[in-house]
């Protein structure tokens, strides 16, 4: 004869995200779950979330994500209290390579979704700094294109270069990761993220 049966339902958040809930069922005390595997570690407050890489240059911390389209990225930026990436000055951009890569696209923070051809940083920084591919930006696409990603590559190679993508472009799909940025641990943090 079973025992009661009970449904449980588990739900796993790590670093601002929820997991899709699984459900599964367990008919006695003790029995094992199969197929369920959980780890638990101990934070690390003083080095700040698992994944991230502090830059000597600036204090700030960057992880690549991989999130899907541009605004996607930028949900998950809010959520784990980052900004998709910005790139002040070419010695950024170059640690940035060397220290994600050259060959992966990668979403960058830089937009000119709300006025055309006024592009412009998430966080409002100025921007002082581009490293535009040879013909871009170019809005080449029906609808346009807005939205920056860096390692582009119709741009000479290991340069990092960048591209401007519209959702109704046929690459819209090609670029789905990007590097978030946070500021510096324990000193100044970046300005709000921008809000569509």
């Amino acid at each position: 004869m079973l025992e009661k049966v009970t449904t449980h339902a588990l739900t796993i958040t790590h670093e601002g995200f929820t997991g899709t809930s699984a459900s599964f069922v367990v008919s006695r005390t003790g029995e094992d779950v199969q197929g369920v595997d959980i780890v638990l570690t101990d934070a690390v407050p003083d080095h700040g979330p698992t994944g991230w890489v502090e830059s000597p240059a600036n204090g700030h911390r960057y992880k690549s994500v991989e999130a899907g389209s541009w605004f996607e990225c930028h949900l998950a930026a809010i959520a784990m209290g980052a900004h998709i990436v910005t790139i002040a000055d070419a010695a950024e951009q170059q640690w940035l390579l060397d220290t994600f890569g050259a060959d992966e696209p990668y979403w960058i923070g830089l937009t000119d979704e709300p006025v055309e051809g006024a592009w412009r940083w998430v966080t409002g920084e100025p921007l002082v700094y581009t490293n535009w591919g040879d013909g871009e930006p170019n809005d080449a696409h029906t609808g346009g294109e807005d939205y920056a990603h860096m390692n582009w590559e119709g741009a000479r190679p290991g340069s990092g270069g960048w591209r401007d993508l519209g959702y109704t472009g046929p690459d819209w799909y090609t670029v789905r990761k990007a590097i978030l940025e946070t500021g510096a641990i324990g000193g100044r943090e970046t300005a709000p993220g921008y809000e569509r």
